[in-house]
């Protein structure tokens, strides 16, 4: 049986899907968007490209959605495997992983849908996740 995820949504540094593969150079770090505490190993950040720096919480998973969603062409039936770095940085943190507001003004809003957040290796866990569901029959799509 041959496997084929044919999209990925993007919301990096570098950009989304598009930026990236039209972009010739790779975005260079920035100084930390927040004021450093001694807590802060790091002085530079790597900002997610096109999403403002003053956003936070909700509002800024928001923006990160609907930029990644936008390199997506997708019909409803499609599944949405949903793939975080750490969560919102915030003391609301634990409202990152509702999918209902994340995705509010989307096409998945209604939908309870999974998020896989395991620091850095979150996209390859959502990918794996994904191709299970498709080897397994759940999903044709």
């Amino acid at each position: 049986m041959g496997i084929a995820i044919t999209e990925i949504g993007l919301a990096t540094a570098q950009g989304n899907a598009r930026d990236i593969l039209e972009s010739q150079t790779v975005r260079a770090a920035s100084e930390l968007p927040w004021s450093a505490s001694k807590w802060n190993v790091s002085r530079v950040c790597y900002p997610a490209a096109g999403i403002h720096s003053s956003l936070a919480g909700v509002e800024r998973w928001q923006a990160l959605a609907k930029r990644a969603l936008a390199d997506v062409e997708a019909s409803d039936n499609t599944p949405l495997l949903i793939a975080s770095c750490n969560g919102s940085a915030d003391d609301r943190w634990e409202e990152s992983f509702d999918t209902s507001e994340l995705l509010a003004g989307t096409r998945w809003a209604a939908h309870d849908l999974p998020v896989f957040s395991s620091s850095c290796a979150s996209g390859i866990h959502a990918l794996y996740a994904a191709r299970a569901l498709l080897t397994s029959g759940a999903v044709d799509e």
